[in-house]
């Protein structure tokens, strides 16, 4: 995938640019810890490169079959 990565990273910015994102906007990149490493990599890379600040709000995944994180309880 490293060899992917940067179209990945070029293809989040294009989605970003349509939705009209603005270097002023805040941005939250929510995940887990199961989500796929590199593709919450490129999110945040895809954000940097247009100029945002984004925040990464990572929490521990539920166990499979076992309902919702209590972290998402809690929110």
């Amino acid at each position: 995938m490293e060899n992917r990565f940067s179209e990945l990273v070029h293809s989040i910015q294009l989605k970003l640019m349509d939705g009209g994102f603005d270097s002023n906007d805040s941005v939250v990149i929510t995940c887990s810890t199961d989500n796929h490493p590199p593709l919450v990599e490129a999110f945040f890379d895809a954000v940097t490169g247009l100029g945002g600040d984004p925040v990464l709000m990572m929490h521990k995944a539920p166990a499979l079959f076992g309902g919702v994180s209590d972290v998402t309880v809690e929110a």
